[in-house]
């Protein structure tokens, strides 16, 4: 009996907040940059970046549920030896979830208390963090199979890995369900190899994105 009645209380706790929700829908279009131990600029190293974006919101909270997929695909060169270019073609396509942090600057007054409440207003501009986790297949394809620089490996084929990624942007509502967004993230596996070369440190190679994104709010 108590079962049943912990059952119940669980479930109208969750009926009710799920009718609080928020959802919204955003595409993102930008670029990427392939970080290694060789990196040097961005020149040689970077490409482009496609996401689609789920978020759900609850009222009165901060906090955003985050689910994403994304893919990303980038060139990359390195000059070891002169006259010699390592070339190798990065792809990675990425399924993901998360939490957001969204600073929220308007606030309603109710009993006398303060209580956080995102309001659908033209010019809300909102910063935000985050993080994330997932899962991702990785392609590294090299143009120049045969070249294998001094004292490192190449790394050519398929990986399927478990990733976390760190977020940082800002929304800015446009109308009541339209907004524009900014982001940058930076993901990783803990491994070597996204750049097509292993080296025999300790280094980790990175993926670094960024560029503007549409959303649209349902509720």
């Amino acid at each position: 009996m108590r079962i049943l009645f912990l059952v119940l209380l669980i479930s109208l706790f969750l009926v009710k907040n799920v009718a609080a929700q928020t959802s919204a829908l955003s595409l993102h279009a930008g670029l990427c940059n392939v970080r290694g131990e060789t990196s040097d600029g961005i020149k040689d190293n970077y490409g482009v970046d496609f996401s689609a974006v789920y978020t759900n919101l609850f009222l009165n909270s901060p906090w955003l549920f985050v689910g994403e997929v994304s893919h990303s695909s980038a060139n990359i060169e390195h000059s070891f030896e002169p006259d010699t270019v390592f070339q190798t073609m990065f792809n990675q396509t990425y399924l993901g979830v998360g939490f957001r942090y969204s600073t929220n600057p308007f606030e309603k007054k109710r009993r006398g208390r303060s209580r956080r409440r995102r309001r659908p207003r033209p010019g809300d501009f909102l910063p935000y963090v985050g993080f994330g986790f997932g899962f991702a297949q990785t392609i590294n394809s090299s143009d120049t199979p045969e070249y294998i620089p001094p004292g490192y490996e190449t790394n050519d084929g398929t990986k399927y890995e478990a990733l976390i990624q760190l977020e940082a942007g800002a929304t800015i509502r446009l109308t009541k369900q339209v907004l524009l967004e900014g982001y940058f993230i930076s993901r990783t596996a803990g491994n070597d190899g996204w750049d097509g070369i292993i080296g025999i440190g300790d280094g980790k190679d990175w993926l670094i994105r960024g560029g503007l994104g549409l959303i649209y709010e349902f509720k």
